[in-house]
């Protein structure tokens, strides 16, 4: 199915990341994938908090609200965290990030777990 695709590109962009809790995150709105990305390092001498970082949900989101204008009603994000061994990890999005996928109208969030994919609704 679609959600397959859609959680193992999160995987695979987790990968790429640099940081020591690597995350990927994809965009998607049905089978559409709108955006990808993962975490990086917040290089700002201001970062602090949320900030030392940029979380992977944020950048999928912000990227694509960048090129389009837009906000996302009933679209999906898909959050991975992969560790240096290669397991999955819990990868619920922290409180900011949710606070921030629901203002943009964001529906519901898939995310890693150690057993595997949780699903929460964005309420």
């Amino acid at each position: 199915m679609w959600y397959n695709t859609a959680q193992n590109l999160a995987i695979k962009e987790a990968l790429k990341s640099h940081c020591n809790f690597k995350v990927g995150a994809v965009l998607s709105k049905k089978s559409n994938i709108l955006s990808k990305g993962f975490n990086s390092k917040n290089t700002s001498p201001k970062g602090s908090g949320i900030l030392k970082s940029k979380h992977a949900e944020l950048v999928v989101t912000f990227r694509y609200l960048r090129l389009n204008g837009q906000t996302l009603p009933g679209a999906h994000v898909f959050v991975a965290r992969v560790s240096k061994t290669g397991k999955l990890g819990l990868a619920r999005p922290c409180h900011d990030c949710w606070s921030m996928l629901k203002s943009v109208g964001i529906s519901t969030v898939f995310y890693t777990a150690p057993e595997g994919w949780r699903e929460e609704k964005v309420l």
